[in-house]
């Protein structure tokens, strides 16, 4: 029975320093959320707005590149005008 007594200490011990270490990583991830929303705020902004209009362009991409093929201005001559200029 002593021995048993003992296994179920250790593990007692085991979880409550794994839910301690997770109060106290998410107490530091709220607190630094906090601090940082001036940088975070403006780039979940911009992810959602990406992941909404994504499927919007999906269709238009394909038309943008034929019509950038049948001028002439393939994605190479778009690469050599980037860097030329």
């Amino acid at each position: 029975m002593h021995a048993f007594a003992t296994e179920e200490a250790k593990r007692f011990q085991q979880r409550m320093a794994f839910h301690c270490s997770a109060v106290v990583a998410f107490t530091c991830a709220v607190y630094l959320m906090g601090l940082l929303r001036p940088v975070l705020e403006p780039f979940f902004w911009a992810l959602f707005l990406v992941t909404a209009l994504e499927p919007l362009t999906r269709p238009v991409g394909p038309g943008v590149v034929k019509a950038l093929d049948s001028s002439g201005l393939s994605r190479l001559n778009w690469a050599v005008l980037a860097v030329s200029v």
